[in-house]
C-alpha cells in the first residue's frame, strides 16, 4: 500500500484564518529549532547549523558550528572555572594596520577611516553568507611587526603575526597559516628592497597622503621610498616600544573619532611607507614569475617536509649556511628565483617554520611565496607575504558576528562575548553541562549578575545573547523569545527595569536540579553601591569594569565561593584592572 501524497497548499487561496494558523504553526516550528542552539555549541565535530536566523545573523541558516578542538584557548578558559574563582578574557585579535582596505557597502575604505566612525557599517560573514554588520569602539593597540599579505588578485592586508583568519580549517594566526605552508624564501637586503618599492614591489602604488581628510607628512616627497618610509624596516625593541607608547598615553588609545584620528596623524604618518592610495596592487613581471616558480618547488618541499631543511643559492651569511639539498632542478629553480627578484639569497620554507624566524636577521628581510597553504575562506590564495617593519595595529569591535572582511578574506574579531561568558553563564544557570565540561559545576540553582558598561550594551549585547529578542504572548505582555544561548523552555517570567526601554532587570531560569536560578542585568553607570548586597554565585562583566566595581563584586562572589569571569577587550591600555592580572614581574612602572 502506498503512502498518501503529501497534502499541498496554495498560499493564495488560504483564507485568511487558515494563513494566520499556518503562520503559527511554522513561526513555533522555527521556535522550537532556535531553541537547540544552546546544545549545537562546541560540537564534537564540524557540524552545520540548519537552523532559522538567531539573534540578527549571529548564528544564520548555513552556520558552520566549528568543533571545540579548534577553540583550544576556550577550552582551556572554560575549564580553568573549576580552579580559578577570578578569570579574565582579555581577547583583543592582534589586528590590522590603518592602511588595510576593508570592505563596506560603499566600497573598500582604509580601517582607520571606518573604525573612527560610530557605528561603521562593514562586510561580516555570518555562516556560509554575507552580511552588513556594524563596528564601532576602534582603538590603537601599539606598534608591533606587521606583514603585507598578498593575494593573487592584487588586493592585501597588513596585519601582525597573531591576527587570525578564517580558514578551512579554522581560525589561523598568520603565524599558524606561515607553518602549515611551504614555498620559496627571497631573502633581500632591508635597504635594497625598501629603495625599489616604488617600482613594483609590494609595498608599490601611489602613496597615500591623507587618512580622513587630514594630511600624514606634508613634506613627504611621494617619489622617494626611503623618504616615505625612513623608519619603515629600522630595527628596534617593539616590546618597549609598544609600551612606552601605551604609557604616554593610558586610558587614551581610542580611535573612535576624527579628533582621536587627528591625534594620532603624526604617529601614522611616520609609519606610513606601506600606506598606499588604492586597495589593490599591481605586482610586476618579474614578483609573478617568482611566485610561479615557487609552485615548481612543491613537490620537492612535500618530499622534504618534516626534515630540517634549508636550500640555498649564492653567498649566504654564516648563520644561513646550506643544509642538504633535494636535488639539482631544485637548486636551479632557485637560482632562477634569485636572479628574477634581486634577492641576495633564497632559501625553502617547509611546514614548521613559523613568521618570527624571519625577524632574526636586523639587516635582510625575506619575501615568502608560497606554494601551498591551509586554503582561506572566501578568499583567493596567497601570492606573497612582505615583512612591514614596525607599524601601527588598530582593531575595533564587531559585536554578533565577530568578524569583518578585507581583500575578500574573512578575519577574526574576538567572540568572547557569545563563546566565552555567555555560553558559560547559560551553563550554569541551567546546570545543563556538557559531556566534555571540566568546569566548574553548581549542582543547585544559582543567582547570577551579568553587567555591561551602561544600560544600552547590557540591553543590546548581554541581553540578546543570553535571552533573545523581545517578543509579545497572546495578551500583549512582553516576554522574551528564547531565541538566544539561554533556551526559550528554561525561560521564566521577567521583570522590567524602569526608565530604560525593554531592559530585563531579572528573570528565572529552570535548573536541571528542579529549583530556579536567577539572573539579573546591571550596569556599570549605576555605580558601584547599586553592586552591594548579597551574595552571589557567578558573576559575569562583559566589557572591562571600574576597579571599584570589580571589587565590589569580588566581595559578593566571596561569600557563597562563587566566580566572577571577566570578558572584555583591553580598550584603555593598562588599566589597574588588567595589570591585575598580569604577573608582577611584567607589570611596567607607569611612573617610568
Amino acid at each position: 500500500m502506498s503512502a498518501a501524497p503529501a497534502q499541498q497548499y496554495d498560499i493564495n487561496r488560504l483564507s485568511a484564518r487558515q494563513k494566520a494558523e499556518l503562520a503559527a504553526v511554522l513561526a513555533e516550528k522555527e521556535n522550537r529549532l532556535a531553541q537547540r542552539l544552546f546544545h549545537e555549541i562546541y560540537p564534537d565535530t564540524d557540524t552545520i547549523w540548519t537552523g532559522p536566523s538567531i539573534m540578527d545573523g549571529l548564528v544564520a541558516h548555513g552556520q558552520t558550528l566549528y568543533a571545540r578542538h579548534k577553540y583550544p584557548k576556550h577550552m582551556e578558559w572554560l575549564a580553568a572555572g573549576a580552579e580559578y574563582r577570578e578569570r579574565c578574557a582579555m581577547m583583543a585579535n592582534r589586528c590590522i594596520t590603518p592602511w588595510t582596505y576593508l570592505e563596506t557597502p560603499d566600497g573598500a575604505a582604509l580601517s582607520a577611516e571606518v573604525w573612527t566612525k560610530a557605528n561603521a557599517p562593514v562586510i561580516s560573514r555570518a555562516g556560509e553568507f554575507l552580511c552588513v554588520a556594524q563596528a564601532h569602539g576602534g582603538y590603537l593597540k601599539g606598534i608591533e611587526q606587521a606583514f603585507r599579505v598578498v593575494l593573487d588578485s592584487g588586493q592585501f592586508f597588513d596585519c601582525s603575526r597573531k591576527h587570525r583568519v578564517l580558514t578551512h580549517a579554522g581560525w589561523l594566526s598568520l603565524d599558524q597559516l606561515v607553518s602549515r605552508a611551504s614555498g620559496l624564501r627571497c631573502w633581500h637586503r632591508r635597504e635594497d628592497y625598501q629603495a625599489s618599492c616604488d617600482v613594483g614591489g609590494y609595498l608599490g602604488g601611489p602613496p597615500l597622503h591623507q587618512v580622513g581628510g587630514i594630511d600624514l607628512a606634508p613634506s613627504r616627497r611621494p617619489g622617494d621610498a626611503r623618504t616615505r618610509a625612513p623608519l619603515l624596516f629600522a630595527p628596534t625593541d617593539e616590546v618597549a616600544r609598544t609600551l612606552r607608547h601605551i604609557h604616554a598615553c593610558p586610558g587614551s588609545d581610542r580611535l573612535a573619532s576624527q579628533d582621536d584620528l587627528r591625534r594620532f596623524a603624526g604617529l601614522f604618518g611616520l609609519l606610513s611607507g606601506p600606506a598606499t592610495a588604492q586597495s589593490s596592487l599591481r605586482i610586476d613581471a618579474s614578483n609573478q614569475a617568482v611566485a610561479q616558480l615557487a609552485l615548481e618547488l612543491t613537490p620537492h618541499l612535500r618530499a622534504a617536509a618534516g626534515q630540517p631543511l634549508g636550500l640555498c643559492a649564492g653567498d649566504v651569511p654564516q648563520a644561513h649556511a646550506p643544509m642538504p639539498s633535494p636535488g639539482v632542478s631544485c637548486m636551479r629553480t632557485m637560482q632562477r628565483a634569485r636572479r628574477l627578484s634581486g634577492a641576495q639569497w633564497c632559501d625553502a620554507h617547509i611546514p614548521g617554520q613559523s613568521v618570527e624566524q624571519w625577524l632574526r636577521d636586523a639587516a635582510h628581510m625575506p619575501i615568502f611565496y608560497p606554494s601551498d597553504h591551509p586554503q582561506l575562506k572566501g578568499g583567493d590564495t596567497i601570492q606573497a607575504i612582505v615583512p612591514l617593519g614596525l607599524q601601527p595595529i588598530i582593531d575595533a569591535h564587531v559585536p554578533v558576528t565577530n568578524n569583518y572582511v578585507a581583500g575578500g578574506v574573512t578575519h577574526h574579531n574576538s567572540g568572547k562575548t557569545f563563546g566565552l561568558g555567555g555560553y558559560e553563564v547559560a551553563c550554569h544557570l541551567t546546570g545543563l553541562y556538557p559531556h566534555w565540561w571540566e568546569g566548574r559545576r553548581f549542582e543547585q540553582p544559582v543567582s547570577a549578575w551579568a553587567a555591561g558598561d551602561t544600560y544600552e550594551t547590557t540591553r543590546d549585547i548581554i541581553q540578546l545573547t543570553l535571552l533573545g529578542e523581545i517578543a509579545y504572548s497572546g495578551g500583549g505582555r512582553k516576554k522574551m523569545d528564547g531565541r538566544g544561548i539561554v533556551p526559550g523552555y528554561l525561560l521564566g517570567t521577567p521583570t522590567w527595569r524602569s526608565g530604560v526601554a525593554n531592559l530585563v532587570d531579572t528573570i528565572p531560569v529552570q535548573h536541571a536540579s528542579g529549583g530556579t536560578s536567577h539572573l539579573a542585568l546591571k550596569s556599570y553607570d549605576q555605580g558601584r553601591k547599586a553592586f552591594q548586597g548579597t551574595g552571589k554565585h557567578v558573576i559575569w562583566l562583559d566589557e572591562e569594569p571600574p576597579l571599584d566595581v570589580y571589587n565590589e563584586c569580588l566581595i559578593r562572589t566571596a561569600t557563597l565561593n562563587g566566580i566572577t569571569m571577566l570578558t572584555f577587550t583591553p580598550l584603555s591600555g593598562l588599566s589597574e584592572v588588567v595589570m591585575s592580572f598580569m604577573p608582577a614581574n611584567q607589570r611596567p612602572d607607569l611612573a617610568a
